[in-house]
């Protein structure tokens, strides 16, 4: 995370790190006791990280020194996807590899809510659980999970508004009142927001192979001019239209995965393992 001229950033080893962005130059290093696995977020002088302990931890952007932590129950299996953190106004909220989504004050670590979105009765149920990044329209917060379930929470009372019957981690994107994601069955989904209804599902991969759609994942999207750009594992850019759901092109740029893409400047920026690949 950028702020301030300084580049901060975690690993998972347990490092974390200032860097002069002018020079690359380390300014302070510090080492924690155990390995990030979440998003990084910086705000009023503060870093903000999960750990795979499932504990939340606040560092000074000044030394490196712990200002806060606040600890969550831990899973049996730790995953690899990163875990999500949302900065509003005064308060943090996460989510941990359990699937519960916790709201603390930013300045003191203090619980203001805690809500479990999985059967914890069950043991091990939660093992291999991912979910997708949280995002944030308005007062209400929108996630998903591979275990089937799209959530709508209100961001002051945690309170769940609606589920949907959607199995998908991807990060989910919002336009007005519609969210569109994408289903790990191959589904691109639009929904009204209000309503908690699926307006339309258009099904994306009927281009592939019966081979090749047992291998293919999706990795992330965007959405930019009315179309949505999908990147997948196997190196394929798939473009649809918003309108219609329709796929219009799909690209095979890469024998390697691909990183979820991103748009600067009138740009489309993608990774593969070895190189930057940019459209027009």
């Amino acid at each position: 995370a950028l702020s301030k001229g300084k580049l901060y950033a975690i690993d998972n080893l347990g490092k974390y790190y200032a860097i002069n962005v002018d020079t690359g130059e380390i300014i302070w290093v510090k080492r924690h006791k155990a390995l990030f696995n979440s998003q990084i977020k910086i705000t009023k002088n503060k870093i903000l990280a999960v750990d795979n302990n499932n504990i939340i931890n606040c560092f000074s952007t000044i030394d490196g020194k712990q200002i806060w932590k606040f600890e969550t129950p831990s899973t049996f299996i730790k995953i690899n996807k990163k875990l999500s953190i949302i900065v509003a106004q005064n308060s943090v909220l996460f989510s941990n590899t359990a699937g519960d989504i916790v709201k603390v004050n930013i300045n003191t670590g203090e619980l203001i809510w805690f809500i479990p979105t999985q059967n914890t009765l069950i043991k091990h149920e939660t093992d291999f659980l991912e979910t997708s990044d949280i995002v944030l329209f308005k007062e209400n917060l929108f996630f998903s999970d591979n275990f089937s379930k799209l959530f709508s929470l209100n961001i002051n009372s945690g309170i769940i508004k609606w589920i949907l019957n959607i199995n998908s981690n991807i990060r989910p994107i919002i336009i007005d009142n519609y969210l569109f994601t994408i289903s790990k069955e191959g589904y691109l989904i639009v929904i009204d927001i209000a309503e908690g209804k699926i307006i339309r599902s258009n099904y994306i991969l009927g281009g592939f192979e019966s081979k090749q759609k047992k291998k293919l994942f999706i990795h992330g999207f965007l959405i930019a001019s009315n179309k949505a750009y999908i990147t997948t594992n196997l190196g394929y850019l798939i473009i649809c239209s918003i309108k219609t759901g329709k796929v219009e092109k799909v690209f095979k740029i890469s024998k390697s995965p691909l990183s979820e893409p991103l748009i600067s400047n009138n740009n489309l920026y993608i990774l593969t393992d070895k190189s930057l690949i940019v459209f027009d």
